[in-house]
């Protein structure tokens, strides 16, 4: 019997929800901790520690548990990821009660860990379960779940801060309240996952049955020509690690804006990633995917570089123009998250990997690595000791500089691939639609057969 079209519906929106919140979960505390546990007496290296423990945490878990979740226990999982977070969150709030700062410490970093845990059982659910809720739209379902990832990274840091607003009015504690709040609010989501998901064989078919094998999936990450198109992507992800840590700092200590007000200066990087992704998510599907990934790699060296520019021209240290800047960042963020992952799966068919599914499936796993990897190393690396070591300005240029050599290279295997000529992109956008449908129909077939039975 077909799984109805409004449960599928909510279950839909229930998996979006549930990466949105896994993203702005690990995010929410940018605007309150990097300050606070610096006041504390924290190092910039350890506040970076801290920040890292989350990507460092789901990258480990998507190498160790992901393999053997299988179709029929994805959602158990799903639903425990979503709970372990929500959870971890709760306890990382209770941490500002540690009097010892080495307690404190050790604390965050455990919760951080057990978030990053959870998330990695999300992300490694959402993109296989929108695709079976929706295999004959699977390629915008897959890119809708990458867009809501991302929405989810940028929006984390305005939420805590009006959570923590929030607080003040009400007389309660300014840092755990938004981690308890936004906990909270995740573990209610855990009840509608369990409620509206459905089972693996409501919604399995036999085309989607197939699993990603270690051999195939070495196979895919061992061509250079992908190699060099991740590492242009991975200095842009390495910036949003980066902002984690440093924005608060560098507002509070060189814009001067206060603590109350930190969160807020995140609200341009929100706006222009969250606007511009619909346009930039229906570039890519279009075929003009090409575009998407030049804007991404560009924005994504312009924004340190222009961080940079106020140690050359202190004219030019003052908030509207950081705040420019940081909306920059947003676009380069909603760049990355719309077009890698189809880029990655661009760079897998002209490899000879024939598999529509299997190249969605092998891409998605892909950008979730270099993800969490690019935000491990911003945030620990350039977030924590070079931050400490140089400065917030030499550190953004060590960035920009690394986004523009890795990016030429990447333009330049894109092209040589032929994936900005407009032919190639007009057949593959016909071979993409000719898949959704044969899937569509696979999809049919398997429903009329359980009916008859």
């Amino acid at each position: 019997m077909a799984y109805s079209s409004w449960l599928r519906r909510i279950a839909f929106v229930t998996c979006l929800l549930a990466i949105w919140c896994e993203s702005a979960n690990v995010t929410v505390v940018a605007a309150l901790f990097p300050n606070y546990a610096l006041e504390l007496g924290l190092s910039e290296t350890q506040v970076g520690l801290v920040f890292g423990m989350v990507d460092f945490a789901t990258m480990v878990g998507q190498m160790t548990i992901a393999p053997v979740i299988t179709s029929h226990t994805r959602k158990p999982f799903f639903a425990f990821g979503i709970f372990l977070s929500g959870t971890s969150l709760i306890l990382f709030g209770f941490t500002t009660n540690a009097f010892d700062l080495n307690v404190f410490f050790v604390l965050s970093l455990c919760c951080r860990f057990t978030m990053g845990i959870g998330a990695a059982l999300v992300y490694v659910g959402t993109v296989p379960m929108v695709i079976q809720l929706y295999p004959e739209k699977a390629a915008i379902a897959s890119s809708t779940a990458q867009i809501f990832l991302g929405l989810g990274g940028v929006i984390g840091a305005p939420i805590g801060a009006a959570l923590s607003t929030l607080a003040i009015h009400l007389g309660f504690d300014n840092i755990s309240f938004p981690y308890y709040s936004f906990g909270v609010f995740q573990i209610c989501l855990v009840i509608s996952s369990v409620i509206f998901i459905p089972p693996a064989k409501t919604m399995m078919t036999e085309h989607l049955a197939k699993k990603v094998s270690k051999q195939q999936f070495y196979s895919f990450i061992a061509h250079k020509n992908l190699w060099f198109v991740i590492m242009a992507y991975l200095f842009v992800l390495v910036h949003a690690g980066f902002k984690d840590v440093a924005y608060p700092i560098y507002f509070k200590d060189t814009i001067g804006v206060d603590d109350e007000n930190i969160g807020y200066t995140f609200v341009p990087l929100n706006f222009f990633y969250g606007i511009p992704s619909i346009l930039w998510g229906y570039l890519a599907q279009h075929g003009n995917v090409r575009i998407v990934a030049v804007t991404a790699i560009t924005t994504g060296a312009l924004c340190p570089l222009l961080f940079f520019l106020p140690a050359l021209f202190p004219v030019l240290e003052n908030l509207p123009y950081a705040l420019s800047v940081s909306g920059l960042a947003g676009i380069a963020f909603s760049t990355t998250f719309c077009s890698a992952y189809l880029v990655f799966e661009k760079v897998a068919e002209f490899n000879g990997f024939t598999n529509v599914e299997m190249n969605r499936l092998m891409a998605s796993g892909c950008f979730s690595g270099v993800r969490s990897v690019g935000k491990l190393v911003g945030s620990f690396l350039f977030g924590g000791i070079l931050l400490q070591q140089l400065d917030f300005y030499y550190t953004c240029l060590l960035n920009a500089t690394l986004t523009i050599f890795f990016g030429v290279i990447a333009v330049w295997q894109l092209w040589k691939m032929g994936l900005f000529q407009k032919s190639y992109y007009t057949l593959i956008k016909a071979q993409s639609r000719d898949d959704d449908i044969s899937l569509f129909n696979d999809r049919i077939k398997d429903e009329t057969h359980e009916d008859k039975g």
